[in-house]
């Protein structure tokens, strides 16, 4: 079975055998300063129109681009 991870430029196909998904972080590496990019552009969108984050109302937003940068911070 196999996993599709779409992005504007294309897509990635991941097989999704355990064994075989150690190499997914540096697949996806590439794609991570634009989607920290996303997801901090969102949460300020929300901010602005003064909605609660991580509310039902913010759908969709996630604050896991902070827990990324930290960890990358601490490599």
């Amino acid at each position: 079975r196999w996993v599709r991870i779409k992005r504007k430029s294309g897509s990635i196909l991941l097989d999704n055998q355990h064994e075989k998904n150690k190499e997914v972080y540096e697949l996806l590496k590439p794609l991570q300063e634009s989607a920290i990019e996303r997801a901090k552009k969102r949460v300020a969108t929300l901010q602005a129109e003064h909605t609660e984050i991580l509310s039902r109302e913010s759908n969709s937003v996630t604050t896991v681009a902070e827990l990324v940068e930290y960890l990358n911070s601490k490599q």
